[in-house]
């Protein structure tokens, strides 16, 4: 069974829905570390487990590659035209948002961050190559100077891991690479740049291709049951990983090695071939989607707002005191104000970056 794409990558619900939760806990890991929130004890997952959110959105970026371009590289016009596509997604809104850290830095703190040096590597979309530069004049940033690597990297991806075994083959390589390189890194004077680079996220991205390689290899296949089977083995794994000390002993057997990184990739594997078997209504419905679809601009936003809410945090946790009340409320809040922004986000500045790629590549 094929699937017939054109340029464009067809709709997949379950990935929106996922994109949404990815965004969601990367939301709520920096509403409660920003402003250093007092949350009770049984929350501490939020600090712990929740910036997760970051490498399940690589593992869904590669899902939605390998979906949409896996086999449609093999000219370099056609290269040509999915680096032009992949820029004009992630560039307007980037730059649009450097002018408003500028400005906001400006105003809030009366400076400029960084030096024209910094900026110019910030809009060459390649600072995730530079140690102590990787985390960007946008807050939250770093992610995107990975994901770029990522897209340039593809097409060479594209080449090396089209069938299930090689994908296999380039995970096993790359956990290998990856785990070699933290341990390196890690022993080095460079920060958090050994957690945020490509080389330590690769096996996240891969994890994706690896995803639509097994959906591919079962016939792109839809099961009401085989889905949700996957899905509850796919929770439990994740509970599992979090809530039962001893699986988390094992994962740290492996001193300076991020074991539980990559145990989190097989069960974003599972997770994802789930709703693609399944997009059941618990996680895939219009308002995950909505929000799936506007998540770049979702991401990109709340680190913002997040300190624009500061002061409002406090107020609400003088009223509500440090419980779980009090983080349900931040929450609500926190959500409804990126939800507004990011809509008109990505129709005023992601929608027309995206139709201006697309007639530059249709041009050519």
């Amino acid at each position: 069974m094929s699937h017939s794409l054109g340029n464009e990558v067809s709709h997949l619900r379950g990935i929106d829905a996922l994109r949404a939760v990815a965004a969601m806990l990367v939301v709520f890991y920096h509403m409660v570390l920003l402003p250093n929130m007092q949350i009770p004890v049984y929350l501490n997952v939020v600090k712990h487990h929740f910036g997760v959110g970051v490498p399940l959105f690589y593992a869904l970026s590669g899902f939605v590659l390998a979906y949409g371009y896996l086999d449609k590289l093999n000219e370099r016009s056609q290269v040509l035209k999915f680096y032009l596509r992949r820029f004009f997604r992630i560039a307007p809104l980037f730059y649009s948002m450097l002018i408003v850290w500028l400005v906001a830095s400006r105003i809030k703190w009366g400076t400029f961050p960084g030096s024209f040096h910094d900026l110019v590597l910030n809009a060459s979309l390649l600072f995730g190559l530079v140690p102590g530069k990787h985390e960007s004049i946008v807050w939250a940033g770093w992610s995107i100077g990975v994901e770029v690597l990522f897209y340039l990297l593809f097409p060479v991806v594209a080449v090396l891991a089209r069938s299930l075994r090689s994908g296999v083959l380039a995970l096993a390589l790359a956990i290998l690479v990856s785990s070699s390189f933290f341990t390196v890194a890690s022993s080095l004077d460079i920060g958090s740049y050994a957690y945020m680079n490509i080389i330590t996220h690769l096996p996240n991205f891969l994890c994706g291709v690896l995803a639509f390689l097994i959906w591919r290899h079962l016939g792109f296949r839809r099961s009401a049951w085989q889905g949700s089977i996957l899905l509850v083995l796919s929770l439990l794994g994740m509970l599992a990983v979090i809530y039962v000390p001893s699986a988390y002993r094992v994962l740290m057997l492996a001193s300076g090695v991020r074991l539980d990184l990559y145990i989190w990739g097989l069960l974003f594997i599972g997770l994802i071939l789930s709703l693609c078997m399944f997009p059941n209504r618990i996680i895939v419905n219009q308002f995950s989607i909505g929000m799936g679809r506007d998540s770049f601009s979702l991401y990109l936003w709340h680190p913002l707002i997040i300190v624009m809410l500061v002061d409002f945090y406090a107020w609400i946790g003088g009223r509500l005191g440090g419980g779980v009340l009090n983080f349900l409320a931040c929450a609500l809040v926190t959500v409804c104000a990126i939800r507004l922004v990011s809509y008109y986000s990505f129709r005023l500045i992601e929608t027309p970056g995206m139709k201006l790629g697309k007639r530059l590549t249709n041009a050519q």
